[in-house]
């Protein structure tokens, strides 16, 4: 298992879990979490949210599903992929799509879906919620 704190000293950062010292606009927790090498310019590929065709109880539809690596030895850490329908509700996403890969990094990628198909939604949204483990 890794701490935020060792990554942190490890990666030059601040302690402070909350901090941006690098000025990408993610917290230093949420670098940590999803296995995001602090720089200015890691931005992009670190989520993805896209429609794809799932099969769920025995019927296949269009999801609205949400990708995202990990850090699979960050177990201070609790990720909290989440939708929500009118951005001020947010509710856990819990239908995880396929298997979790992991990666020769000892990342693994993370894939869940909205628990209805995009036709019964009239729009969604998806966000992952990085927080301590206490």
């Amino acid at each position: 298992a890794d701490s935020f704190a060792a990554w942190a000293e490890r990666n030059g950062m601040p302690s402070d879990p909350q901090a941006d010292s690098d000025g990408n606009g993610l917290a230093a927790l949420t670098e940590y979490a999803l296995a995001v090498t602090p720089s200015p310019t890691t931005t992009t590929g670190i989520t993805s949210a896209r429609f794809e065709m799932v099969t769920a109880d025995g019927q296949t539809d269009t999801y609205l599903v949400v990708r995202f690596r990990r850090n699979r030895t960050a177990d201070d850490v609790i990720i909290a992929p989440q939708y929500s329908t009118d951005a001020s509700t947010w509710l856990p996403l819990t239908d995880e799509v396929g298997g979790r890969p992991v990666f020769p990094d000892g990342t693994e990628e993370a894939a869940f879906r909205t628990p209805l198909p995009v036709s019964a939604l009239d729009r969604a949204r998806v966000r992952i919620a990085v927080t301590p483990r206490n």
